[in-house]
């Protein structure tokens, strides 16, 4: 696999996750218009919006076990011609049940993701993964923004149905694009030990995988701090324009303009976070946890000193400084996962952290909703943030003891494969 066609593959599933994340999240700027064509409340919108989660969440261990058992660039090929299908779906509704039911289905291509990191594992060796992963993690935000252009553009013009048409078309291209051009690599091609092969025995998922998968420690602590950390991200990402509108007195349009800078920052802070992250696991085997360690527990402190700065300027001081540090540690996270997991169990070890992930992407919004009532926005949104980091950085730095010898583990058992092709190819000649 030459340099350049694994960056193209890489260039294809960024552009895929751009625009899936765009359409993904077009509807909170699409909500007001939908809302007001149906004629429905906001109980039944927030039905729309869980719907597709609830989905999302049933089915991101069966895509984990379909990724390792057939074709993952075949399946994200599918993956990608859903989404596009129950978009333009839902964009012909013309009623609220309609509309409801195709909405919460496109949740189905939600959680196909595990199978584009899987794959990307073995396009890049472990020591560039780092800077892969957080080029695909800077795509989720810059789809955001992305999303908010489309909405401004072609849903305040010509209605939110055209919105949704133009991106589920998107979804259909880059489905021919993904299913014609994307090779899916051998599992496990890019380890070390196997890179100097040309061919490698195809190892399936099995249930010693799922096993492992399962009660490995540090993959449990990760799963756990997926929990802590999307607590965290999500009482910022739902509540964030809320307080800077209705706590800080920014206008809308102010208010619009520094979230777009903000995500801007976060998008670098990915892919920076990504490539010092590689370049600490060169020097260290402990050096992504550690880094990431020191990242979640920095944005504890961050986030607290943003949101109780005294005035507008020194408040955004510090959300700059913060929105450029809070997403370091993505990538790494996701990098060490494929440290210590075989080949073939990948995609799974992946869906279940992002499982653990959406359930407190679904639990915080409300948890800082029923705070703010009661202490206020700002305190909700600290507290949460704050607290949750503070977990995620404890269980970091727990999986960060046990992590070099679960990678141990791993060369040891690609160390065996290598010496059984070795054995194969002296056989056959």
């Amino acid at each position: 696999m030459g340099k350049r066609y694994r960056w193209l593959v890489l260039s294809i599933f960024m552009s895929f996750v751009i625009f899936h994340y765009a359409d993904k999240l077009m509807i909170s700027f699409l909500t007001p218009s939908i809302m007001n064509e149906f004629e429905i409340s906001y109980t039944e919108m927030g039905m729309v919006l869980t719907g597709s989660l609830i989905v999302a969440s049933i089915l991101y261990p069966t895509w984990g076990y379909l990724y390792d058992k057939y074709s993952r660039t075949k399946l994200i090929s599918l993956a990608s011609f859903i989404w596009g299908a129950t978009t333009w779906i839902s964009a012909l509704a013309r009623n609220f049940f309609n509309f409801l039911i195709s909405r919460s289905a496109t949740g189905v291509d939600d959680s196909c993701y595990p199978g584009i990191y899987s794959v990307v594992s073995d396009y890049f060796k472990p020591a560039e993964r780092g800077r892969a992963m957080g080029l695909l993690y800077a795509s989720n935000v810059t789809g955001t923004i992305l999303g908010s252009l489309i909405s401004l553009f072609i849903g305040s013009q010509y209605g939110w149905r055209y919105a949704y048409f133009f991106t589920g078309s998107i979804g259909i291209i880059i489905a021919l694009m993904i299913y014609l051009f994307v090779r899916d690599p051998q599992r496990g091609i890019s380890e070390p030990e196997l890179e100097s092969f040309s061919k490698i025995t195809v190892y399936r998922i099995s249930r010693e995988n799922i096993i492992n998968v399962l009660r490995k420690r540090t993959l449990l602590l990760l799963y756990i701090q997926c929990f802590s950390a999307m607590f965290a991200w999500q009482a910022i990402i739902y509540w964030m324009f809320s307080y800077l509108v209705n706590v800080r007195n920014y206008p809308n349009d102010e208010a619009t303009f520094f979230m777009i800078i903000l995500m801007v920052l976060m998008t670098i802070g990915y892919i920076v976070g990504g490539v010092f992250g590689d370049f600490l696991f060169k020097k260290y085997r402990r050096g992504r946890l550690l880094f990431s360690t020191l990242i979640v527990f920095a944005s504890a402190i961050l986030i607290t000193l943003t949101i109780y700065a005294g005035s507008k300027d020194i408040f955004q001081y510090f959300a700059i400084i913060t929105a450029s540090v809070i997403p370091m540690a993505s990538a790494n996270v996701i990098a060490t996962i494929n440290d210590v997991t075989e080949p073939e169990a990948r995609s799974l070890a992946i869906s279940i952290h992002e499982f653990f992930g959406n359930v407190g992407s679904s639990l915080s919004p409300l948890a800082a909703g029923i705070i703010a009532d009661v202490y206020g926005l700002g305190v909700a949104i600290a507290s949460i943030s704050s607290t949750a980091w503070l977990f995620c950085g404890i269980f970091l730095f727990i999986a960060s003891l046990f992590v070099v010898k679960d990678m141990d583990k791993l060369r040891n058992l690609m160390r065996e494969r290598a010496m059984l092709e070795r054995k194969k190819l002296e056989t056959d000649e």
